[in-house]
């Protein structure tokens, strides 16, 4: 049962409580994504979530691999990429990589995995943005240290013409940074 029902009521926007226990799992999840849809959600909020429409990758295993990312799942993954070196560099329907959404979601040991088995450290998204951008971006310190070590280039310039230092205000990442730029020049 997920966490968020085990004090088996939720009350919706309309102040009515449901109780878990009388309506199948099914219908109250139905409602809540409903609901959930509705929002007109911020988009410092969005930045660092998963969109799940996929353009690039159309079987469910493969949209399960995602999900396997973000949720840490090491075991799927393993099983699923299974060595492919195409795989490990896919991208979902925002050209975002297995590797990119390691970076957005903290998820180090599958990052350090995806690189291990071949994943390209300075892969791009549809704007440019690398996983170093996204990790930046999302304060991952632990990720941007990963990245760095795998040689992530800190000079890569997005579409717009932004560096991945400039996507953090996180003094520990742009220390970081800064330090191997200097030691490019």
């Amino acid at each position: 049962r997920p966490k968020w029902t085990e004090n088996s009521e939720v009350t919706n926007e309309a102040n009515n409580t449901y109780n878990y226990e009388s309506e199948t799992k099914y219908e109250l999840l139905a409602e809540m994504i409903t609901q959930l849809e509705d929002i007109d959600w911020p988009s410092d909020v969005t930045r660092c979530t998963r969109n799940t429409d996929s353009k690039t990758i159309n079987t469910d295993s493969n949209i399960d691999l995602f999900d396997a990312v973000r949720d840490g799942k090491h075991g799927v993954i393993e099983r699923q990429l299974n060595g492919d070196k195409d795989k490990v560099n896919m991208t979902d329907g925002e050209s975002l990589s297995l590797l990119h959404w390691s970076a957005i979601e903290d998820q180090i040991k599958i990052g350090e995995y995806l690189l291990e088995n071949g994943a390209k450290v300075d892969i791009r998204d549809s704007n440019g943005l690398t996983p170093l951008h996204y990790a930046c971006m999302c304060r991952h310190l632990n990720v941007v240290k990963l990245l760095l070590k795998w040689s992530a280039d800190v000079m890569a310039v997005s579409n717009d013409q932004i560096l991945p230092k400039d996507l953090t205000e996180d003094e520990h990442i742009k220390y970081l940074l800064n330090k191997q730029i200097r030691d490019i020049q």
